[in-house]
Parts: C-alpha cells; structure tokens; sequence
C-alpha cells in the first residue's frame, strides 16, 4: 500500500509563514508517541508520509504558539476545492478515490438518496454538425446518426438508467430553425428540426441530458 501522504502550509494572523515551526504526527486522540516530526521550511510549508494507513492527529508548534489538526474535527462549508478525494469505509480502510484527470474524461458523480440507495448520475452533451455528424466536444455519445433531413438519431456511449432523463436541444447562434426532441430512449435520443414554414431542415444543434444512470 502507498504511504498515506500529510502536507500544508503555516501562516500567522497576517497572512505572513511561519518558518522552522515544528510538525508532529500522532495516532488519533494520543500525544505520545510521536510517529513522524518535521519542519515548516522558508514558506511555512511542512510534509511528511506514514507507511501505516490509520488516524492520525497533526499538531504543529513554534515557541508558545501551537496548533492541531485534529482526525475528529468536523466542518461545514459552502464549497470545497480538493485535487484527490479520499472516502473512507466503515472498516476505517481507505476504499474510495476520487482523483480528477484534465476534465473531459468521465464525468460520472454517485450520490444517496433520501433512502440511502446510490443514485448513480449520467450526463452526456455533443455538438451535431448540418450534415448529421458529431463533432469532437462531445462527452458520452457514441455516435450521430441521420436518419432523414432534420432528424438526427444521438446515441449514448452510457445509456441513462430509464427514459425519464432530462434533455434540451439548442440551434446553432444566428440559425432560426425550430428544434424539438421525438423519441426519447435510455440509449438513444431523436432530435428533429424544421423551418418557419414547417419543412425539415438539416442545422447544427447541441445537446445536452442529464438523469439517472
């Protein structure tokens, strides 16, 4: 198993960092004994890694001033920014990652729901050219099929858990073509347009769904 990696940064009141103070990691809830102790460098920086996976309390000190982050401590905040995610099972063993690569990949988000049952989100959007073909900033889509003039058969790379998803289709800016969603399916959705005068019309359109997976 990978070392479990501790790291941040010290500042006092002003803002300004605090070099040389004096980092200490112990096993949740103790002071004695220490596992692991480093230093704050130059920019109040300070990290250390402990090869036995655990809960672990973190206090941090210079002269009379001391600080602890403690594995008990609890939060609340309106938002959270984090590069790597680490969800812990009832086991007290690390069982979950998640890990951000450039967006673009998988955008899959697992929540509960009132019940507790995983409610499992599936989202998919694609640009659809005039002549019925995909175009590159797509997510989730397999493929693009024309299947007469206006009417354009999108298929999901991941099909939707049911039919009841949301999807919403948007003409081109500057084109003035009437578009509507026809059949809606858990693997494909059918998008058609047509023209002021209620003729089919081919246009490049985007699309958008998003529901249970």
């Amino acid at each position: 198993m990978a070392n479990t990696e501790f790291s941040g940064f010290v500042r006092d009141d002003a803002g300004a960092a605090i070099a040389s103070a004096t980092v200490e990691l112990f096993d949740r809830g103790t002071t004695t004994p220490v596992r692991e102790t480093t230093t704050t460098n130059a920019s109040g920086f300070w990290t250390m890694s402990e090869s036995t996976e655990g809960r672990y309390d973190v206090k941090i000190y210079k002269d009379s001033w001391v600080r602890w982050i403690d594995y008990d401590d609890e939060g609340q905040m309106e938002s959270l920014e984090v590069k790597n995610l680490y969800v812990r099972g009832s086991d007290n063993a690390f069982d979950g990652k998640l890990a951000a690569p450039a967006w673009g990949a998988d955008r899959t988000l697992t929540f509960r729901d009132a019940t507790g049952a995983i409610f499992v989100g599936n989202i998919a959007y694609c640009s659809v050219a005039s002549a019925g073909t995909l175009q590159s900033n797509s997510h989730n889509v397999a493929s693009v099929t024309k299947t007469g003039t206006g009417d354009y058969l999108v298929t999901w790379a991941t099909d939707f858990g049911n039919a009841n998803y949301s999807a919403t289709v948007i003409a081109e800016v500057g084109n003035s073509t009437n578009c509507t969603l026809g059949g809606v399916a858990t693997g494909t959705l059918q998008v058609i347009m047509w023209d002021i005068n209620n003729n089919p019309v081919d246009a490049a359109v985007h699309v958008f769904a998003i529901g249970d997976q």
